[in-house]
Order: C-alpha cells, then sequence, then structure tokens
C-alpha cells in the first residue's frame, strides 16, 4: 500500500512545475522538480558578479552584466573584435584586466599572479560555468632580449572572478620580460565561438 502512496506522490510532484530559481535574471521556463535540477546546472541565466566586486556589488545574467559594464564601468575594459590582435598591459603586481567583445559585449578576464620564477597570467569568461569556450592565443614578448613565450588554449567560464579563476591552462611570464619597465607587455587573439584558429602570425 506505501509503495502504491509513494508512487502516486512522485506522479503529483511531476505534475508541479517550478520556476528556475535565475528567474529574475531572465530565465522564464518552468520545470518538475526533477527536471529543474538538472536545468539549474546550465541555466544560460545563471547570476554572474560584476568583477569590480570591491565597489561593486551588481549581479545579473552574462547579459545584462555586460549591459552593466558598457553604462557603469566603461573606461575599466579594454575593447576588442574577435579573430584580431588586441594588446595587453599590466603592472606585474597587477590582478587582473577586463576585456570586452565589441559586438556581442562578451567579457573576459586577464588574471595574474606572482610566483617565484615570474607572473602566471590566464584567461577565463565571465558566464555561466557550463558554456563552451573559446580558443584564443597569448603572446608575451621580452622587452630587451627579443624572446617569446606563448599559448594556445581555450577559455573555461565563471560566473564570479577570484584570485584562482577556472582555466585549462596558463603563460608562465620569466621576470626578465618585466624587469625594466615592471609592466607586462603582451598580445591576445580570442576566436569567435565555434571557429578553430587558423594559422596566422600574430607578431
Amino acid at each position: 500500500m506505501s509503495h502504491i502512496r509513494c508512487k502516486a506522490m512522485e506522479k503529483v510532484l511531476e505534475s508541479f512545475k517550478v520556476s528556475c530559481q535565475n528567474t529574475k535574471y531572465g530565465c522564464r521556463e518552468a520545470f518538475s522538480y526533477k527536471e529543474k535540477q538538472e536545468h539549474d546546472k546550465k541555466c544560460p541565466f545563471v547570476a554572474c558578479s560584476c568583477p569590480l566586486a570591491a565597489d561593486c556589488n551588481f549581479q545579473g545574467s552574462s547579459k545584462q552584466l555586460s549591459g552593466h559594464l558598457s553604462n557603469e564601468h566603461r573606461y575599466y575594459a579594454t575593447r576588442f573584435n574577435y579573430d584580431d590582435l588586441v594588446r595587453v598591459t599590466l603592472g606585474v603586481d597587477q590582478k587582473f584586466c577586463i576585456l570586452q567583445e565589441v559586438r556581442d559585449g562578451s567579457l573576459f578576464i586577464v588574471s595574474n599572479k606572482v610566483e617565484t620564477f615570474g607572473n602566471v597570467v590566464t584567461l577565463s569568461r565571465i558566464g555561466p560555468p557550463m558554456e563552451d569556450g573559446f580558443f584564443y592565443e597569448l603572446i608575451a614578448k621580452a622587452q630587451s632580449q627579443g624572446g617569446i613565450v606563448r599559448l594556445k588554449s581555450h577559455t573555461k567560464s565563471t560566473p564570479k572572478w577570484d584570485d584562482n579563476p577556472p582555466s585549462y591552462g596558463f603563460l608562465l611570464i620569466p621576470s626578465q620580460f618585466s624587469c625594466t619597465s615592471r609592466k607586462l607587455m603582451m598580445k591576445l587573439r580570442i576566436w569567435r565561438r565555434l571557429r578553430l584558429p587558423y594559422p596566422r602570425s600574430p607578431l
């Protein structure tokens, strides 16, 4: 009898629809309890935090965050176009800089950590964790000796930037690359999603 009651209760629960937890950020989907758990892991409207969190507590979908940054912090982001080279300069002790794509507003973070032998630099995107990545190439050149280090990888996404952002790889820039100016001079190319990087000299 109890088994029959449990089955009946399961059917009742499945008939109820619940809204996504990201409704206030734009998601209009509704699901059964079982479906909702799976959807919450992949929802494209997951709350993303402003990377300038020390001075700003804004949260919204990745699209809303893009608009927020353009309107409220427009001078904090370097604008770039997919498939084109963009110059990125960081102080050796600067933790990160923000990049924003011109056409779709996507936000990327170049992160920097000081280590014993130099600087560890990574690239991540601000967005839902389960989304597909972007292929990119990151290059640093020594200011005096002419040496080059290069990383080819693709991005991981995170809804919130922190000191240890997710990444599939990192670029170790030797200390001597920045010994004169105390700046990391880099070039970055991010390819449009679903477009594989093609052979092309970035220098």
